[in-house]
């Protein structure tokens, strides 16, 4: 009965643990706002699905790998988050000015997707 009762409390623990990491969409697109913010490419590349990396990529090559406001410490605020099934969408604000952010769930995982479309419309939005 006690192993069973202590076997319980760990597992009970563990998920604990688990349940406090960040995945969820409101925390990840946060982060990627800040790295994206600060020119930390290769971290906010880590929240992005592959086509969000690639753009990344450019992104770092067009700034010569530091974003315009490096260093910056502009509060990003969270707005508002919509989730459907393994889609969500996260307003921010920072600066003044709002973005939305797209994510998709892959794997367990929420990961921020931009598409190119997206870049177009909003190419300044991301420099909060």
């Amino acid at each position: 009965m006690q192993k069973t009762v202590m076997a319980f409390f760990a597992l009970l623990v563990m998920v604990s643990l688990v349940g406090c990491g960040s995945n969820n969409p409101k925390d990840v697109a946060i982060k990627f706002t800040k790295y994206t913010i600060n020119g930390d490419y290769e971290k906010a590349a880590e929240l992005g699905t592959t086509g969000t990396r690639e753009m990344l990529k450019f992104m770092a090559s067009m700034s010569g790998g530091a974003g315009a406001a490096s260093g910056s410490k502009v509060g990003v605020k969270h707005v508002s988050t919509d989730i459907e099934d393994d889609t969500a969408v996260v307003i921010l604000s920072a600066g003044g000015q709002q973005q939305s952010l797209s994510l998709v769930k892959v794997e367990g995982k929420w990961l921020v997707d931009l598409d190119k479309d997206m870049m177009d419309m909003n190419k300044d939005s991301l420099d909060f």
